[in-house]
């Protein structure tokens, strides 16, 4: 039995009773999400200096009352050392004043955090599957009275755990309210809730909402849950509008294969002296469209096109849904001294197109050729066990520049790891 993960028997009830269906709150659930102060606030610091570099802009706000503020003097910072001393600091710029941080998408800043999600909802996405569109993880961290946005929806099923103090979910149903009535009392919502429902949860609760319900969130003192969003309806603050239909998945393949075999000054051309002779015979489509469908045959013959969509497939599987993904580790060679395993509950998947082959672990794709001594090392690292490097290369030369590559970029994106010294032996 996994200790770190709920049982199957309760992802079977929740999502025969609830989910998709109605709020549920569990109070101190015999696993509850877990999380070191340390991991949290590393990730915290992550997401911060993203945003300050603008590669995660609009995805960590803060707020004073209801007010954006854009100062990130205000956010978390590596110099704190702790999430306590942030908070300590926050005390003595904000003098009394209510905040709020919000920090979406905080899963591709740590690994710690993603893998714990991976691993809470293993047995969930089992019932279910990953989501339709995208799974996203967010902090709401703060002392604020309600939600800087107010009473709203979304186009996600949230599952929110309280990480730290109490926290007040109040709940409409998706046609209780009226548009023009929310907006009316977005913030000053007393008149509105005598249609409500709540839960008012503390450390260690467990609360479940369904996309379409209005909610908004009250914070009893200084509260921190961590929010998980499952696209179910749609798109997440950091991906509003992801393209999972399958039209919009072949589309984005389709742009890929063009980008990669057509020049970037590529055009549909001007044609007024064909358009002069319209109607007197057939029109012939422009040459840069011709070179275009002529690539996309050239790409279904070759298999590109395919492995483009297998790639996109897999790594939604193996990424459990969530974007972005937590960034690769830094290079390292792989000897043949070397001893690796692989994690058999989460293997590396793989598909054949052609004469390539497809292959993801953790959300990251890796197209190559196909060669029977890949699918052999694939389905020996998916068993578990620490294997020798030497077993899969044989100091055969071919071979080895094969193999070797492969590793390595599998122990970046975490996939393998290297067994320890007393293993070597």
């Amino acid at each position: 039995m996994n200790r770190s993960a709920p049982s199957r028997a309760f992802w079977r009830r929740f999502s025969a009773r609830h989910w998709l269906e109605s709020p549920l709150h569990q109070q101190q659930p015999r696993v509850p999400f877990q999380l070191t102060p340390d991991e949290l606030f590393a990730a915290l610091v992550a997401a911060s200096e993203a945003s300050q570099g603008g590669s995660a802009s609009g995805l960590v706000r803060f707020y004073i009352g209801d007010a954006l503020v854009p100062d990130t003097s205000y956010l978390p910072a590596r110099t704190d050392g702790s999430l306590d001393a942030y908070v300590e600091r926050l005390e003595r710029l904000l003098q009394g004043r209510k905040f709020g941080l919000i920090v979406n998408a905080i899963q591709g800043h740590s690994f710690a955090l993603w893998s714990r999600l991976r691993e809470f909802l293993h047995g969930f996405y089992q019932a279910t599957g990953v989501p339709p569109y995208v799974a996203e993880a967010g902090i709401f961290f703060g002392n604020y009275e309600s939600t800087a946005f107010g009473v709203h929806q979304d186009q996600v099923d949230v599952m929110m755990f309280v990480l730290r103090g109490r926290k007040t979910m109040r709940f409409w149903e998706p046609t209780a309210l009226e548009l023009p009535e929310v907006v009316r009392h977005r913030h000053a919502y007393q008149p509105l809730l005598s249609r409500s429902t709540s839960a008012r949860a503390e450390a260690g609760d467990f609360v479940y909402w369904p996309a379409g319900h209005w909610h908004v969130g009250e914070s009893e003192g200084l509260s921190l849950t961590l929010n998980v969003a499952l696209g179910t309806r749609g798109g997440t603050a950091a991906n509003p509008t992801p393209m999972m239909s399958p039209a919009e998945v072949v589309a984005s393949a389709v742009r890929g294969v063009l980008s990669a075999r057509m020049p970037p000054s590529s055009a549909v051309q001007q044609r007024g002296s064909e358009l002069a002779l319209a109607g007197s015979k057939p029109v012939p489509l422009a040459k840069s469209l011709r070179a275009a469908v002529k690539m996309l045959r050239e790409s279904m013959r070759d298999g590109e096109l395919e492995c483009r969509l297998l790639a996109a497939d897999l790594s939604r599987q193996t990424g459990f849904g969530f974007q972005p993904i937590p960034s690769l580790l830094p290079s390292r060679t792989i000897s043949h001294e070397d001893v690796v395993r692989g994690d058999e509950r989460y293997p590396i998947l793989w598909a054949r197109a052609g004469d390539k082959l497809v292959l993801s672990a953790n959300g990251r794709a890796l197209t190559t050729s196909f060669q029977p001594v890949v699918v052999r090392v694939l389905k020996r690292l998916n068993q578990g066990l620490p294997v020798p490097v030497s077993a899969f290369v044989r100091q055969r030369r071919p071979v080895s520049e094969a193999v070797i590559p492969l590793l390595e970029h599998l122990y970046r994106c975490r996939a393998i790891s290297l067994a320890e010294p007393s293993l070597r032996e």
